[in-house]
């Protein structure tokens, strides 16, 4: 569900990629064949997005801060997005850059 907050549009991620698959995303991942995780929003939509920073959120090696781009289906770069992920238990939000 989103929600609306002082930061923005808030959408929450039900279910996105694994640890390993995120980190293939970043530093496996070229122009030629690029790795973009999917992440499925509680609205049942599902999104891939290029994701271009990771900062640890806490000292667990679980909880991050994301951010980059969402992929359009022509392969091009849309909307930016900032958020925070768990690789934990694949849960988390997202935040539309304005």
């Amino acid at each position: 569900m989103a929600s609306k907050d002082d930061a923005g549009l808030r959408i929450d991620i039900v279910n996105g990629p694994n640890k390993w698959d995120l980190m293939l995303s970043l530093f496996d991942n070229s122009t030629s064949r690029p790795r973009i995780p999917e992440f499925h929003l509680k609205s049942g939509r599902v999104f891939r997005l290029l994701v271009n920073e990771v900062g640890r959120e806490s000292g667990s090696g679980d909880n991050w801060l994301i951010s980059g781009f969402i992929v359009l289906d022509d392969g091009s770069c849309g909307l930016g997005f900032n958020g925070y992920y768990s690789t934990k238990d694949r849960d988390g939000w997202l935040e539309w850059k304005t």
